[in-house]
């Protein structure tokens, strides 16, 4: 079947066509690899334009744990909670300062690449 067919079948589909240019469809088949690859590493990868990149696993796994008890709990975790209880896992897991993830507006930076603790009155 060809790129143009398999276009065609798509853009015809009575239930929800998908309509979407033949090199696009060529574009996504070069980078097929590395599509699969990421979907192995997190099966919701796919549905999020950028990859999810975790720098402290630990903390990353203890925000998730922390954020499954509240929901059991019933409580609502917001933008904020999770920033201070991510700020105290990073210490309590002894993550060095160098390391440290910082969110400035909304936007987040790694410490030893984009700002340090100085530049943002930390």
């Amino acid at each position: 079947m060809s790129q143009g067919q398999i276009r065609e079948h798509f853009q015809s589909k009575m239930d929800g066509a998908l309509i979407f240019l033949q090199s696009a469809l060529s574009r996504k088949l070069k980078e097929q690899e590395k599509y699969e690859a990421r979907a192995q590493d997190n099966p919701n990868a796919l549905s999020s334009k950028r990859p999810h990149v975790v720098t402290q696993p630990d903390v990353e796994h203890a925000l998730f744990l922390w954020v499954k008890h509240m929901e059991v709990k019933g409580e609502t975790v917001n933008g904020s909670m999770l920033k201070e209880k991510r700020i105290r896992f990073e210490k309590e897991l002894g993550i060095p300062e160098e390391e440290v993830f910082l969110v400035m507006d909304g936007f987040s930076h790694s410490a030893g690449l984009i700002a340090s603790k100085s530049t943002v009155g930390m």
